[in-house]
């Protein structure tokens, strides 16, 4: 693992499965920026299926944030899993001679199961800076649920997809995680902020605010939640609807 490879993936203003996946490959990155994880161990890091990481990383590829090179078995044809070099938009790539205006680079120390050999021109050679800032917050945020947050529900995606502290490790469904598993989802929960909601520690059901009910044939959104009752609003005014008798969809 590449501490500054993960920072500069932090920093990126990339979002959602993106980030995810850059993250992955981060996770798996040496000193020079560099890993070859195949498409399922970069599926199974990001929690995304197979087809999508291929889609993601040929469009990092395209965003120039990585640069990915074919890797054969030695003295084969047989090709095994790409050699990727995180570049984040520059170029992390070591020159090893010019020719002609051409810079010959490799983006790894060469291995007996490996060839790589790629060609970029010198004019593109960008060093990118590290920094701990990112690191720095991502375990203040990962320290600050589990303080605040201990024996309670503190975010969720739906009604089956729960987050919570249970003796400060972090859960789903109240079921404790591995520590693969749970690094996976403190990554996700960083990047979606926006899920953390203190109010679902009281009471679940504040997951379904801003989700509709169906009352007498009408839709109607929920806008509060007090005590067991919903709160929508009627016309203007506001109605208080049992939790228990309400028909929640999504709109």
């Amino acid at each position: 693992m590449s501490i500054k490879a993960i920072n500069e993936a932090f920093k990126s203003n990339l979002n959602g499965n993106i980030k995810l996946v850059l993250l992955a490959l981060a996770d798996c990155a040496d000193d020079s920026m560099s890993c070859f994880p195949s498409y399922s161990h970069i599926a199974k890091k990001a929690s995304i299926s197979i087809s999508t990481a291929k889609r993601i990383v040929k469009k990092l590829e395209k965003m120039q944030v990585l640069k990915k090179q074919h890797r054969f078995k030695k003295g084969k044809k047989q090709q095994t899993s790409n050699i990727y070099t995180l570049t984040f938009g520059g170029s992390t790539l070591t020159p090893l001679k010019v020719q002609n205006d051409t810079t010959i680079v490799s983006s790894v120390t060469p291995q007996d199961s490996v060839t790589a050999m790629t060609y970029e021109s010198s004019s593109s050679l960008i060093i990118t800076q590290s920094s701990v800032e990112s690191e720095r917050d991502f375990l203040d945020f990962k320290n600050g649920i589990v303080r605040d947050f201990q024996n309670k529900t503190f975010a969720a995606i739906s009604e089956k997809h729960i987050y919570s502290i249970c003796d400060g490790l972090l859960c789903i469904n109240y079921q404790k995680l591995d520590k693969q598993k749970a690094f996976q989802e403190w990554k996700y929960l960083f990047i979606n902020q926006h899920l953390i909601n203190g109010k679902l520690a009281e009471n679940i059901n504040f997951i379904n605010i801003g989700k509709f009910i169906k009352v007498a044939d009408a839709y109607y959104k929920i806008i509060d939640i007090q005590n067991n009752f919903y709160v929508i609003n009627v016309n203007g005014s506001k109605k208080c609807i049992k939790i228990c008798d309400a028909e929640v969809v999504n709109g």
